[in-house]
């Protein structure tokens, strides 16, 4: 079930190149992906690096979809955790996949005058039959364990299976985000600087209703005729 309407949003920080220098911080513990799970560097959990910081930008973007009172009065509770991500350029060619069964993804773009084309595609399904082929091909090439030449070819055919639907560009300081069910990756680039990004993961939402439920509910009313 979708939850959440897939989401753009420009300028999202007041002050987007004090972030940048936060992610340059020695502060920053640079890790890649134990079991090749995502590609390039993450670090820390941004809720241990800088609480203050991740509760303001959490809530921030969840004003999106609910307002002060609501978030206040309903007391509206989310699992959730966000890392800075560096993506060399190594990593130009996406793997389309889902980030299920998490809830809902959000991505903000943190590189200055990046290449366009380094955005993020969200695809669907050319037929009900289209499978994830190849689960582990991915994961040994984010490990390390086969070269860029001999992934590519398995990264084409996976892809090929896919429609692309919409293509968000990357524009520093812009956040997306999409429901986690969708199925998505970074485009083909020729970016020579690293892809710096906050990648955020929300897992559970606890709230009276979801922004795609209550604009379902949304009546029809109609004027009274011969009145």
């Amino acid at each position: 079930m979708i939850n959440f309407p897939t989401t753009v949003i420009d300028n999202f920080f007041d002050n987007p190149d004090e972030i940048v220098k936060m992610a340059a911080s020695d502060k920053i513990e640079w890790n890649p992906s134990p079991n090749g799970s995502f590609p390039g560097l993450r670090s820390q959990p941004l809720h241990i690096l800088d609480e203050e910081f991740w509760d303001y930008f959490l809530f921030k973007y969840l004003h999106t979809f609910w307002s002060e009172e609501e978030i206040k009065n309903k007391g509206i509770r989310f699992l959730a955790r966000s890392y800075f991500s560096l993506i060399s350029n190594e990593h130009s060619k996406g793997w389309i996949h889902c980030d299920y069964p998490i809830m809902h993804t959000s991505i903000i773009y943190l590189t200055p005058n990046a290449d366009p084309k380094s955005g993020t595609g969200i695809y669907t399904k050319k037929d009900m039959y289209t499978a994830e082929l190849y689960p582990d091909i991915s994961k040994k090439y984010i490990k390390g364990e086969m070269t860029k030449e001999e992934f590519e070819p398995y990264a084409e055919k996976h892809n090929s299976g896919f429609i692309e639907d919409c293509y968000f560009a990357n524009k520093y300081n812009r956040l997306i985000g999409f429901d986690s069910h969708l199925w998505h990756a970074i485009k083909h680039s020729d970016e020579k600087k690293d892809r710096l990004t906050i990648v955020s993961f929300i897992d559970d939402v606890i709230a009276g209703d979801f922004p795609i439920t209550r604009m379902k509910k949304f009546p029809l009313y109609r004027k009274k005729q011969g009145v």
